[in-house]
Formats: C-alpha cells, structure tokens, sequence
C-alpha cells in the first residue's frame, strides 16, 4: 500500500495546475544582435502554450550564466501585467521604452529586465520562482540574425531548441507584434492579448488541439487533412510606415522602411515617391534633387484587398548661410544692423519661416514669401538686436533645427564679421553687405570660430528629433585665438559647400500609453493551487498514520 500512496501523490503532484502551467512557457523568438547599437535594443519573445494564467513574479532569466530579475509591469516603462494569459506571447527586454519606441504598434506585455545578449553565441534560460529551468537555448550566429537586424524564429513551439527548429526572420526587425511568418501553420504564435475562449473555426482548432497535444504517436498532420476542406482565408492587408514625417536634405538618401506592414506572400508591394519614382521593395531608399514637400504612399494590394499609408518629406535645400553680419555699427546701433544670408544653389530658395536667434533668446522669423534668387545674396535689418558684447548668432530650419551658429567674442565698432571661401569667419574693417566679401592685407583679422566646424553632416530628423536653439549652448572655451599676422587676402567666391550642415542630437520618441486595461492584475490567491495542495498534504498525512500503525 505504501508504494501506491507514493506513486498517486507524485502523479497528482506532477500535473498540479501551477506545474503544467510552468512547463509550457517557451522561447519563441530572440533578438540579440540588432543593426548598430545593441544596448537597449535587445529583447526575448515568450510564449504561453498552455490554458493556465501564468505568474512570473520571482521568475529569473538567465543568461549565460547570469541571472536578472523580471520587473512588473508597469514599471521602468513596461506595459501589461506580469500574469501571462493563455495562449499569450510577450516580450522580456533590456529596456521596455526604448523597445516600446522601437515598435510602437505593439500592443502586447512587455516586461522590463537587464541584461545583455552576446552576438557570437550565447544560452538563455527561463527560471521560475523556484530557479528551476523551464526552457533554455544556446544559439550561434551560425543561425543567422547577425547584425542584419534580423531575429531568430522558432519554427515548432512544441519542439526543442536545437538549430534546426529556428530560423532567421523574414523580415528585419522580426515580428514581436505579430505571428512569426516562420512558424507552421499547426503552431501558429497566438495574438498578443489573445482571448482564452474558444471559437468554432477550424483554423482555431487546429491551433488549440496543436497547443495541447499530449499523446506522442498523434502528429498534426491529419488535423491538417481534416482542415483543408475550408479555404484558406488571405491574412488582413495592412500597410504601415516607420516614421510619418522626415526631414532631410537635397540629394541626400532617405531610407523608406515599410516592414511593420502586414500582408501576405504574393502581395504587389508599390512606393510612391511622390516626384514621379516609385520602388516594389518593402524597405528602401530614395533621394530628392529639389527641395520641397513630399507626400509619399506605400500601397500593398492581393487579390481584392488593399492597404495604403501616407508619410510626408520635408526637403530643405543645401548651400545656404550666413555669409557675414554687422552688430555694431558706428554711433547707434538701431537700426544700422544687418545680416547677410547667402544662396550659392543655381536655384532660388524661399526661406520662409527660417529663423535667426541673437544668443539664445531674440528671435527673428522670415515672413512668408522671402526668397533668395539663385547664387545671390540677401540682405536684411532683422526686428531683433545683435549683441555687441561675446554673443551667438544661429541660423534655423523652419523645423526648429539647427542649420548654422557663429560664436563671436565682442564685436569691434564699425567692423563687420564676415565668412571666408573656406566657411571661417572673421572681423573686417570692410563690410560688404550685398557683395563678394573682402578682406585686405591691411585689415588686422580676428579668427571666430564657428560652431559648425565641427560637424558637417546632417542627418534626417523626424518629427520627434525636433529641438529648439535653446537647447544648443557652447562655452566660451571654444572660441579660438587670433590667426597669424601673416594671413593672406583674398576675396570671397561662391563654391558649393555644405559645411554648415551638422546633425541635431536626437531625442526619444514619445512613450506609449501603457495598455493594462484587460490584464488581470498579480495575485497570491490561485484556487487550483490551493486545493492540490491541500489535497497532496492529506495524502501525506494518510500516509504518515498508516506506516505509524502498520502492524510489525
């Protein structure tokens, strides 16, 4: 009697609701060597395969050999709650908001950790509260995923973890925010909130038996069979774009990145530039020759369904600066102070909306209709003071970005400041409004260093990488001695430079909402638990009387 008492209290024991539920969380997806910067942008996909709601308050992962704690949502910006529902995936990551701003469609769990994966090779493993393995991998590059910012998919989520079973992705960025394209059709990855109930279709049949499937010698092919009466109903179309405004410059590429879209294989992909070019390339990269503003249109269509999403470009021209300034004219300053504003293009630009900033503060706008004709120059009294004592003056793309800032030590009277053939700029005892500049042998030069020697590429700015003048300062340190005495004269010519162009320092983009509406909030009350538990502790007890009053 005493060996079947052990053996029904270990089966009961064994298939206890919170073991069940523990065994059937697995990998399904790792990210763990994105394109450029990996810290941050690293993160490991989840699944729930079982009909059990699953707490992983306590639970550990592990990588290579190291464990880290998983943080409840919400907190360091994760969303959703860390009771994993049936049939559920989701997201453990190195950071959740700049995961959530790396994928803002997602919609899912997503819980924040720390750690970091190698990029060679690496093993991850999930522990529970009670650090024991529920799954792990050890994965290669050899599998793919490397630097390409491609992931590693799971084929089978019922199967192992050999390399077999994964697969690189489809498509760059992987698919956290929706079914894996690699995964079979028996073993489709749920929703990210999928609801537990069941439906009547075949499709989620076939799903669910899949899921559940606990005797070895059936396969999931004769579900298939059994399936293929129904036709197989075309996945929803629809397009999305990365970014919905861009800011770049003439001739400069721009990439085009529609890999959020959902659509099946088969589906007629067709970028719109918007100035008569078009591209059938999913992710892509597109230049302008002519400032402006650009409407763009990625369309999918299949069969008799299609899908269409809009972005906007905003192109600003190059070659255009301040070419010399006057800010402290003899006698009275008011009204005596002027700004020169160069257009080397063979076209004309409006400048429109351009600003120019006298130190941090004083703002002058450019009223609409204001041009500059093709390699010419503009002259102009701004409404706002120039400073005579050491001061800045910036000039600024209508989006608030920086285009060009000179720092300047205390201007000298009657002297204006002006730009060499090499983008330097100087005090000159000559100003020039309207024409070439001059410099003479006899003119003592004052060296002024602009802030923009030190960068000359512009990078494009979406709508969230915006940032007033306010937020660009520099110390006085950066001004440079005079130049030699032996500088020579020369005169200004006109040459194509963009030198004046630096990138804006990038900000964050605005967190999502965190969605935790429908997730049922951490308990420590679970009924199933409790009555195995009582139940396995009377058998226990049962147990322990009998052997007590065993006849010897």
């Amino acid at each position: 009697m005493k060996p079947s008492y052990l053996f029904l209290f270990l089966i009961l024991l064994f298939f206890s609701p919170a073991v069940l539920a523990s065994s059937s969380i697995t990998i399904s997806e790792i990210m763990y060597n994105p394109k450029g910067v990996d810290k941050g942008h690293e993160w490991i996909e989840l699944t729930n395969l079982s009909q059990q709601k699953i707490d992983l308050s306590r639970w550990k992962i592990e990588i290579n050999n190291r464990k880290h704690q998983l943080n409840p949502p919400p907190k360091n910006g994760g969303q959703g709650s860390i009771i994993i529902q049936p049939n559920q995936y989701f997201i453990i990551t190195d950071n959740a908001k700049t995961f959530l701003s790396d994928h803002q469609n997602y919609q899912g769990t997503v819980i924040d950790s720390s750690f970091s994966l190698t990029n060679k090779s690496g093993e991850i493993k999930i522990l529970d509260q009670s650090e024991k393995i529920i799954d792990q991998i050890q994965y290669s590059s050899s599998w793919g995923g490397n630097g390409n910012g491609k992931t590693l998919e799971k084929i089978n989520l019922n199967q192992g973890n050999d390399q077999q079973n994964w697969t690189e992705s489809q498509k760059s960025g992987g698919s956290p925010d929706q079914k894996n394209p690699n995964t079979l059709s028996t073993d489709k990855k749920p929703s990210p909130l999928e609801s537990s109930k069941h439906s009547t279709s075949s499709s989620t049949i076939l799903k669910n038996n899949s899921l559940n499937q606990s005797t070895p010698n059936k396969t999931s092919q004769p579900l298939l069979i059994v399936s293929t009466p129904t036709p197989a109903t075309p996945s929803p179309i629809q397009a999305k774009t990365k970014e919905n405004l861009i800011y770049a410059l003439i001739n400069q590429e721009i990439n085009f990145d529609g890999s959020n879209s959902i659509f099946p294989t088969g589906t007629k992909i067709l970028w719109n530039f918007g100035d008569g070019i078009t591209n059938n390339k999913i992710e892509t990269s597109h230049s302008y020759s002519f400032p402006g503003t650009y409407l763009i249109t990625l369309n999918l269509s299949f069969d008799n369904q299609s899908s269409q999403a809009k972005m906007k470009i905003i192109v600003y021209p190059r070659n255009i600066f301040i070419n010399e300034f006057y800010p402290n004219p003899k006698g009275k300053d008011k009204d005596k102070e002027w700004i020169e504003i160069a257009n080397q293009n063979n076209f004309p630009i409006d400048i429109s909306n351009y600003k120019i900033y006298s130190g941090n503060k004083n703002k002058f706008n450019f009223p609409i209709g204001s041009l500059i004709a093709p390699q010419s120059y503009l002259v102009i009294r701004p409404t706002i003071s120039l400073k005579n004592s050491s001061s800045s003056l910036s000039l600024l793309y209508p989006n608030k970005s920086l285009l060009q800032r000179i720092i300047y030590p205390s201007a000298k009277e009657n002297w204006s400041i002006a730009r060499d053939s090499q983008g330097q700029f100087y005090f000159t005892a000559q100003p020039t409004p309207g024409t070439e500049n001059l410099f003479t042998t006899t003119t003592t030069l004052s060296k002024i260093t602009p802030l923009t020697s030190s960068a000359k590429k512009f990078i494009p700015k979406t709508k969230n990488n915006i940032q007033p003048i306010e937020n660009h300062t520099q110390n006085k340190k950066d001004l440079l001695k005079p130049p030699p005495s032996q500088k020579l004269s020369t005169k200004k010519k006109l040459k194509n430079n963009d030198s004046n162009l630096f990138p804006l320092p990038k900000l964050n983009k605005t967190e999502p909402l965190i969605l935790n509406a429908s997730i049922n909030q951490p308990s420590d009350k679970n009924p199933n638990r409790l009555i195995s538990f009582l139940f396995s502790m009377s058998l226990i007890i049962s147990g322990i009387i009998w052997i007590i009053k065993k006849p010897t």
